[in-house]
């Protein structure tokens, strides 16, 4: 009878602590499905991230649940499995938590470039997160080894032999890395900025910098993928961060026109200074500059008061316009190149 009551008793203990166990997975699971409601609602990093680990979390709830309820049922089942219930757990909570990391990441990465017009730069987001996620990897194996009984240093020690074989090897993407990560910490251009390398012809707008390779939309929108180590040995031009446009031309007044020529210069600069598009905290020049063979050349140079190619042009034109209209107000002529021919009569 002894026997008999002391098996009941441990089978209500069982049925009891297997209801409890049940009762606070499932409550888990409805606190765990109620908040991911109310934060996807939400556009700040913490609800999103919540919101993208909830399947890492859902699993951890499945995971606690089972190896509670097999360690009350069964006890450690290494008998059966090579593994005994610790390493399992163990190896099963470093997979949830680098997978809630990596979402996380991955959240912060959208969320700091949606915001990138006001505080963020895109380059330096995407690159942080990249070392982020190669730096999770590296941790998670190291982690991951000793808790499945595998001895990590020897492989520390072949690692650290096979190491300057491995960097001969891939010396190059080597180079491209750190060019890549000079890149991110220089900051001469960015995602989305127009740069140029006269030098050898390279001329576009950055998609993207890659680990190795920076890939460039070309005007004829033709990808070029170059390698980064090429933008630590190269001058770059970025004019995407210009202050100003220029308009620099020359203009011809004929020398029969000579005296209208201080007037005409007067009125275009004129013309200039009063002009919002043109910036006046830059230089502008009106100047003869030449007496060319057939006429007299001017310089006009000033600066726009913005970047925008279509507004440059238009200005541009403006001036150009405006320029004529002055010469013609004056009676005066834009010269134009002639070859004269001079005939001398000769009394026999």
């Amino acid at each position: 009878m002894k026997h008999i009551q002391h098996f009941i008793e441990h089978v209500l203990e069982m049925a009891g602590l297997s209801l409890a166990i049940l009762l606070i997975y499932w409550i888990a699971l409805i606190a765990l499905a109620r908040l991911v409601k109310r934060f996807q609602s939400r556009q700040d990093l913490v609800a999103q991230c919540f919101v993208r680990s909830s399947p890492f979390l859902k699993v951890f709830c499945h995971l606690m649940m089972v190896s509670l309820l097999v360690q009350i049922f069964i006890g450690d089942f290494g008998e059966f499995l090579p593994f005994h219930t610790k390493n399992i757990i163990q190896v099963s909570l470093i997979g949830i938590i680098t997978g809630i990391l990596f979402v996380s990441v991955g959240a912060m990465e959208e969320h700091f470039i949606m915001q990138q017009s006001s505080k963020f730069d895109v380059t330096a987001v995407q690159t942080f997160t990249k070392l982020a996620r190669f730096s999770l990897m590296v941790i998670a194996v190291l982690v991951l080894l000793p808790a499945m009984g595998i001895e990590t240093s020897g492989i520390l020690t072949l690692g650290a032999a096979s190491s300057v074989v491995l960097g001969l090897a891939s010396r190059d993407w080597l180079s491209n890395f750190f060019g890549g990560v000079m890149i991110f910490v220089d900051k001469p251009f960015g995602v989305g900025d127009w740069i140029k390398c006269s030098e050898k012809g390279i001329e576009g707008f950055v998609v993207s910098i890659g680990w190795r390779l920076t890939c460039i939309r070309t005007f004829e929108r033709r990808p070029l993928y170059v390698p980064n180590s090429f933008f630590a040995q190269t001058p770059i031009e970025n004019p995407s961060r210009m202050e100003n446009r220029r308009i620099k031309h020359s203009i011809h007044l004929p020398y029969k026109d000579s005296k209208k020529i201080p007037i005409i210069l007067d009125h275009i600069r004129a013309m200039l200074r009063s002009s919002p598009d043109v910036d006046q905290t830059k230089p502008i020049f009106v100047h003869v500059t030449q007496l060319a063979s057939s006429a007299v050349e001017c310089l006009v140079y000033c600066f726009t008061t913005y970047t925008d190619w279509e507004r440059f042009l238009q200005t541009q034109q403006n001036v150009m316009l405006g320029i004529l209209k002055i010469i013609e107000e004056h009676g005066a002529t834009y010269g134009i190149p002639v070859s004269q021919v001079l005939i001398e009569h000769i009394e026999s």
